[in-house]
């Protein structure tokens, strides 16, 4: 076993929490969803902060395209499909709120595979 020298901690500072700049605080917190709400109130109970925030952002943009009549092309990789989610891509789709749907073939595959066989992995 080799031997390791041990970490030197001696110039290491530390500081009180209560001090320290953070972005998640309690008052952004999710609310709880109730499932027959809308699509909206359930972006309205995602906490307002990092990813959630982007996706509130990303579903702002996509209906203001919509009602400016401008596409809207959604990118995707295996994972929209393996997950199974690819219904609800079929559903915006279906509704104009998606115009195009660009993939890798990582998604070709995961669809072919339930296309054919009813699972993938």
């Amino acid at each position: 076993m080799k031997n390791y020298k041990e970490i030197d901690l001696s110039q290491n500072k530390t500081y009180s929490a209560n001090d320290r700049v953070s972005k998640v605080t309690f008052d952004k917190g999710s609310t709880i969803y109730q499932p027959s709400s809308s699509f909206r109130k359930f972006l309205n109970s995602l906490p307002s902060l990092l990813k959630a925030e982007d996706l509130r952002n990303v579903a702002k943009a996509v209906v203001k395209a919509k009602k400016l009549k401008k596409p809207i092309i959604v990118m995707i990789g295996g994972h929209i499909i393996k997950t199974g989610c690819s219904p609800l891509l079929i559903n915006l789709v279906s509704q104009g709120f998606i115009t195009h749907v660009a993939s890798n073939g990582s998604a070709a595959i995961h669809d072919t595979e339930l296309a054919r066989f009813g699972h993938t992995s």
